[in-house]
């Protein structure tokens, strides 16, 4: 089997940093860009249209990932010959090749072909947002009648595309066979005693600093010692933390460990004397030969730890020429310290742009409180000392100066008098917050705000920053595609993967190639929409264009018996707010809702004084249908104190912004319609249902047969988890265990696909592998039994939040699965109940890009994103997917703005016999035409149950494992 390596690569993340300037002032953070695991709002290719929209819901790190090509007769069956390893000489010839797919943060687009390859070609693949200077116009797509695997699909395929994927080549033609690998420990000894050099805080500030440090301590190690490592530095690359691999170093295994000592004096880089302490004593460099990885010719039954390893390489290859350069570097996203390409997005904030890679196996009024939540955990540095320090802000006390007293030895002193009676310092914001470092378990140190500065190249999360900044930081991740691609083409380039120029690449005789990776997609056709009153077909090319009618009524209408308007900080005017209900009203009307205008009730508070919002609540529950709250801006500070609410007086709520209000108020009947979606499901309806549709099947294959076999008497579920932020490094240090749980959500379809509740729980932290899945899903099946009268034949379980190395994990999940069916007998007539499992994992957060390959032309006038982007359906399923799972990427959304984002679905688990995969994909494709985005309709309902209960673990609220809650929109 052949197969090619593939090194995606993710150009040009977004980032918002800290710069050098006041406290106050100055906190740089996160940028929605950035598809960082920070869990962003919406990304770079964030793409709305009215009920299909791209929302980033998953907290995702592409780990690397084994991919591999499967052809169309391979996957019916029939075996292909092994083609022997071919080789590209310099004109693009066959050759033994890797590919590196590189992947763009910030831009995207499409590109030009690459090299023709043997399919049995070894490529690696580094992934990539394809850019170029050309700009985009409408793709020409060829029709065609699709044939698929088992010898023939159900499905008509109408359009076929040549894609474009964010990698390129990587040529291993010339490159060695194997490479050594080597376990290396760097010690640092004070005081007489051994410390661990690689192991530290984990805040970004400390992070760059001991990356930088490391770095020129093994360039010093390997230039200072000829004898073991020769003369060639660029032979031996380092991944800054116990291992480094080389093709020139000369310890072998009879050596055992060998040690080298390193006096600080000697230390030649001043950032790596800064950064070891005053009384370090001398450093130990302990190295020792490991074994031999073969980087080249691997094959697809290669040992699964031979691929990682292989994969861990050339992602240490390609980090050196960064590495070793000026750069931000965390985990494998790099961003340009340069301040030349920076977008300033007010209050000290800019968005920088960087990018990510990978290496993959693969087959052919709170105003006031947001600067305290902006700089805790960030460091700082003092301005008022002969020698300033550093070091880590710790929390804000709203006690000020004057006010703050501790405790000295001559008697009590306020930090104001302090500063002025020790350092002659006169406060000009006396009556700021102060700044805590602790010292111990019980001991803080307070400093005045206008005496620190905020370190560069420190990120802050985008849950921290105001609605006003989100809403800038989206605006610089709205590029399209062509866009993307030019700043792909820049960011190979400084990367040092573009030319000639890495002296790492040339001594391990690896080149990377600079054409992007294509493939061809194929384009799904939507599915059929059905309402209560008629249905919307896709047209004769399976295009869908989702605009209902006036007749048009929800599949399942709600009735809404009253509703509570409180409008929070004079955000609205009372008669706005009435206006604004009777718009929606009478559009609900109009889809069949059963709604009274006069059964409403608006309130003013203020959102500062949260015992009178939560005395609301408590005066309403059981009483109304809703309670709708109306803030000045999107993203208000209280919005969390509401669904904590909502959570624990299982009131159902929706939080409005003013400027909605007013555009409802003036008929806009697109923002009307979109949130009438949400209303009507939290009031208990159901908005529409999918069906396959004549349009996209053989004439073989009736409509009603191919709806048994994709939806009925199936339960589909989502899984999704949310994890607590990293301990501190003072409580990693003091072995504290995490405070804070891991919260799992948890949703389900009762009768109809688009038909579906869930709950939450609580497990331990950090932990990836769900627990207690047996009590929630004893839960599911006697909800789906009771609703049906019958149980689920098959159970399809979309599992969010897990990488690759994850996969046999959830598997034993599957195992738990199958324990609760065993106990439904009763609910089977007493016979053994085993219903057919399938679980795929779901990755929206991928750093794949897909993008249209066909050339463009320039031309005049205002570029549209759909022309540019690929059309709904667009799916992917060879050449680019994984090795040892059968996988599908695929675009569901049709793009309005900026780069789409595709999702990758990989099957882990599936009973025998195997669905056809055609199959697996067209059901997936009408899934997320459940929903307002463009996901599987049961993964944002469960995504909202996770994300929702991170603020719950803040709240007075009991740590259980069995609270359960409604579907809360």
């Amino acid at each position: 089997m052949n197969m090619s390596l593939w090194y995606p690569y993710l150009f040009t993340w977004p980032i918002v940093m800290c710069h050098d300037a006041f406290l106050i002032h100055s906190a740089f953070s996160e940028c929605g860009r950035c598809p960082r695991p920070m869990r962003f709002p919406s990304s770079l290719s964030r793409c709305r249209c009215p009920h299909l929209a791209p929302r980033s819901i998953m907290d995702l790190l592409d780990n690397i990932t084994s991919l591999m090509t499967k052809t169309e007769k391979e996957r019916a069956g029939r075996s292909k010959k092994t083609a022997e390893v071919s080789r590209f000489d310099e004109n693009g010839k066959a050759s033994n090749k890797i590919v590196v797919v590189i992947n763009p943060g910030r831009t995207s687009g499409a590109s030009t072909a690459t090299p023709s390859t043997s399919s049995a070609v070894p490529k690696v693949v580094t992934m990539s947002h394809p850019s170029s200077s050309a700009v985009g116009r409408p793709t020409k797509h060829r029709q065609e009648l699709g044939i698929e695997s088992r010898g023939g699909c159900d499905f008509l395929i109408h359009r076929r595309l040549p894609i474009e994927m964010n990698g390129v080549y990587m040529d291993l033609s010339r490159a060695p066979e194997f490479v050594r690998r080597y376990h290396i420990d760097v010690s640092k000894v004070v005081q007489g005693k051994q410390k661990d050099v690689t192991r530290g805080p984990k805040q970004d500030f400390s992070t760059q600093q001991r990356r930088r440090a490391l770095f020129a301590l093994f360039k010093q190690l390997v230039t200072d010692n000829l004898d073991h490592f020769g003369e060639d530095r660029s032979k031996h690359v380092y991944d800054l933390g116990n291992t480094f691999y080389s093709i020139g170093c000369r310890i072998t295994e009879q050596d055992g460990e060998v040690m080298f000592k390193m006096k600080p004096s000697e230390i030649v880089s001043s950032s790596a004397r800064e950064f070891l302490p005053r009384r370090c004593q001398q450093l130990l460099f302990t190295v020792q030969y490991v074994g031999q990885i073969r980087i080249k010719d691997l094959r697809q039954n290669e040992d699964e730890g031979y691929l990682r390893e292989a994969c861990r390489f050339f992602e240490v290859l390609t980090s050196q020429y960064l590495y070793d350069g000026d750069s931000y570097n965390f985990a494998n996203k790099f961003f340009e310290s340069s301040v030349d390409k920076d977008v300033k997005i007010g209050e000290g904030k800019c968005v920088k742009s960087g990018f990510e890679k990978n290496v993959r196996m693969v087959s052919k009024g709170g105003d006031q409180a947001t600067p305290v939540l902006q700089v805790v955990s960030l460091i700082v540095v003092t301005t008022h000392m002969e020698t300033n320090r550093r070091f880590y802000i710790h929390g804000i006390e709203e006690a000020y100066a004057g006010k703050q007293f501790f405790e000295t030895p001559e008697g009590k002193i306020s930090v104001e008098q302090y500063f002025q009676e020790k350092y002659k310092r006169s406060l000009r914001f006396p009556r700021l917050p102060l700044a805590t470092e602790r010292k111990s378990a019980n001991m803080l140190n307070y400093y005045p705000l206008e005496l620190l500065v905020i370190e560069p190249g420190q990120r802050v999360s985008t849950r921290k920053l105001t609605g006003a900044l989100t809403e800038r930081m989206v605006q610089q991740a709205r590029i399209l595609p062509h866009e993307m691609r030019k700043d792909n083409r820049r960011q190979l380039a400084w990367a040092g993967l573009a030319g000639d120029d890495n002296e790492y690449l040339s001594s391990f005789r690896v080149r990377i190639f600079s054409e992007f990776v294509t493939s061809e997609g194929k384009v799904l056709a939507a599915p059929e929409i059905t309402y209560k009153t008629g249905s919307l077909q896709p047209d004769g090319r399976g295009r869908l264009t989702w605009k209902l009618t006036e007749r048009s009524q929800f599949f399942r209408p709600a009735t809404v018996e009253a509703v509570s308007i409180v409008i929070l900080d004079k955000a609205v005017h009372r008669n706005q707010a009435s206006d604004f209900y009777h718009a929606l009203a009478r559009m609900g009307r109009s889809r069949g809702m059963e709604i009274r205008e006069t059964n409403v009730k608006i309130h003013e508070m203020y959102s500062e004084l949260n015992s009178r919002i939560e005395e609301h609540f408590r005066s309403v529950a059981g009483k109304v249908s809703m309670v709708m709250f109306v803030t000045k801006i999107r993203k208000d500070p209280v919005h969390d104190f509401i669904k904590l609410l909502e959570a624990r007086y299982k009131v159902v709520t929706q939080h409005v912004s003013a400027s909605t209000v007013l555009f409802c108020c003036q008929n806009r009947a697109r923002i009307i319609e979109n949130l009438l979606l949400k209303f009507n499901v939290k009031c208990g309806g159901l908005n529409h249902m999918i069906s396959s549709t004549p349009v996209a099947l053989r004439d073989r294959t009736s409509q009603r047969d191919m709806n048994g076999r994709l939806f009925n008497g199936k339960m589909f579920v989502a899984f999704e988890l949310s994890h607590p932020a990293a301990l501190s490094f003072y409580d990693r240090q003091n072995k504290k265990a995490a405070k804070e749980p891991t919260v799992v959500g948890f949703a389900y379809s009762k009768t109809l696909a688009t038909d579906y509740t869930g709950c939450w729980w609580y497990q331990q932290p950090h932990l990836h592998n769900i627990q207690y899945i047996r009590d929630h899903f004893n839960v599911a099946f006697t909800c789906y039994f009771e609703e049906n009268k019958s149980l689920p034949a098959e159970v399809v379980v979309y599992r969010s939040g897990a990488s690759e190395g994850e996969f046999n994990q959830i598997k034993e999940e599957v195992r738990d699965i199958r324990a609760v069916a065993e106990s439904m007998r009763d609910h089977n007539g007493g016979k053994p109940y085993r219903p057919r499992i399938t679980v795929i994992v779901v990755q929206s957060r991928s750093n794949y890009r897909i993008t249209p390959a066909s050339s463009v032309e320039e031309r005049s006038g205002r570029l549209r994103a759909a022309e540019l982007n690929v059309p709904s359906g667009t799916c992917v399923d060879a050449d680019i997917v994984n090795l040892r799972f059968r996988e599908f990427i695929m675009t569901s959304q049709q793009a309005s703005i900026g780069t789409s984002r595709p999702v990758r679905y990989t099957i882990i688990v599936e009973d025998k016999p195997e669905r056809p995969l055609y199959e697996v994909e067209h059901m997936t494709h009408f899934l997320c035409h459940g929903h307002q985005v463009s996901i599987l309709n049961v993964i944002p309902h469960n995504s909202n149950q996770s994300f929702r209960r991170e603020f719950l673990r803040f709240s007075l609220l009991p740590k259980t494992l069995q609270n359960e809650v409604g579907l809360l929109g």
